[in-house]
């Protein structure tokens, strides 16, 4: 399969994924490099292996690997139970130490896409490691939505007007282009320069994209939530929810504007 790794990979990309896709011949299959990256700065490349009748999709332990020298031990129950969840959803073969999944040639680019979604899921505990504030509000978040059922990229980089963006969640699949910043706080001040920056954001993407629709989740749970100084955050957000008030989430970010 050395010789023809484009010719086999490249139309089924194009379901999925932009033409900005590399493949390479790895021995006796093929390497693909997504334009996308691991929470480590760290290009996403899958693998696809050859069975005859069949096609394997794997990301060749890169993310456990990712994980482990983290110090993230995906043993743990909460891990466990998360990486469970993600391998059913997406119906994976394997997903804690190697994430993968089989194909046939029709379902090559369909699959390529479920096995990157994934990856990016179970990448995401990689967050966990570290004290609770802002990146463990993200995973607890993260949690909510995979258990819900959204398909999302975390850590998203989107075209702004000035420069691009990052989102901590752009999701797929929705009515139209949805946005969602999680926010925590210790006190007033921080939340107040947080919710600042949160508009800036949405701004940004917002005059690129006109159509988008930008949803804040805030923790008043062990967080800081005080209106008055939430101002920009309710100006341009289509939607703020308290994280007590999570149940909400799923029918806010259904809404069509």
């Amino acid at each position: 399969m050395t010789t023809g790794c484009d010719d086999l990979i490249r139309p089924a990309l194009r379901e999925a994924f932009s033409d900005s896709v590399r493949i390479k011949s790895a021995d006796e299959d093929c390497m693909v490099i997504l334009p996308f990256s691991r929470p480590d700065g760290d290009a996403i490349r899958l693998w696809v292996i050859d069975h005859g009748d069949s096609f394997e999709i794997t990301d060749e332990g890169d993310t456990y690997g990712m994980l482990h020298l983290s110090g993230i031990d995906v043993d743990a129950d909460s891990r466990e139970k998360r990486i469970g969840a993600i391998k059913q959803r997406y119906k994976l073969d394997k997903a804690k130490y190697e994430i993968t999944k089989k194909a046939n040639a029709d379902q090559l680019g369909k699959t390529l896409l479920e096995v990157y979604e994934a990856v990016q899921h179970v990448a995401s505990l990689e967050h966990t490691r570290r004290p609770y504030p802002q990146d463990d509000f993200r995973s607890l978040v993260a949690g909510y939505l995979d258990d819900e059922g959204f398909s999302y990229e975390p850590n998203a980089t989107v075209e702004g007007y000035a420069e691009p963006q990052t989102i901590d969640f752009s999701f797929y699949n929705l009515p139209q282009p949805t946005y969602m910043q999680a926010i925590r706080a210790n006190d007033g001040t921080e939340l107040h320069r947080k919710c600042e920056d949160a508009s800036y954001r949405y701004i940004q993407i917002k005059r690129v994209q006109e159509n988008s629709r930008f949803v804040s989740v805030v923790d008043d749970d062990r967080g800081t939530y005080d209106k008055s100084q939430m101002n920009p955050l309710y100006a341009d957000s289509d939607a703020v929810v308290q994280w007590k008030q999570r149940g909400r989430l799923p029918s806010t970010l259904q809404v069509q504007a």
